[in-house]
């Protein structure tokens, strides 16, 4: 078997984090990005993934973990332990971005969808 060799510029900064990183988990930085490369490659990411957001409680913490089930039915945690608060601040948000993208489009039923313009130009 044949072997090449892969390097990249990094900014000294993230040098210096890379290092340390890899000094946390006693390996050497070319096994980590060789880890890095062949697991990648391996186990190569869709660009495309269909699913659903799911918010599972857990009422011994009271905190929440934010989960993605894809449509092949696996489960993705994304962020676990969210606070209320930070789930109801992000509620806030999420509605506000909505209420502006509606009155920017002039969306003033719930269930209408944004058409493209394209659509409802008279092509006579």
């Amino acid at each position: 078997m044949e072997y090449k060799t892969v390097s990249t510029k990094l900014p000294r900064n993230d040098f210096t984090q890379l290092v340390a990183h890899c000094e946390k988990l006693d390996v050497s930085p070319s096994w980590f990005l060789k880890n890095l490369i062949l697991n990648e490659l391996g186990n190569p990411k869709s660009l495309i993934v269909s699913g659903i957001n799911l918010m599972e409680y857990n009422p011994s913490t009271d905190l929440f973990t934010w989960v993605i089930q894809t449509d092949d039915g696996i489960n993705h945690e994304i962020i676990k332990n969210i606070s209320v608060t930070f789930l109801n601040n992000l509620k806030t948000a999420i509605v506000d971005g909505l209420e502006q993208r509606a009155a920017l489009i002039g969306n003033v039923n719930e269930y209408s969808v944004a058409v493209p313009e394209k659509l409802l130009r008279d092509n006579r």
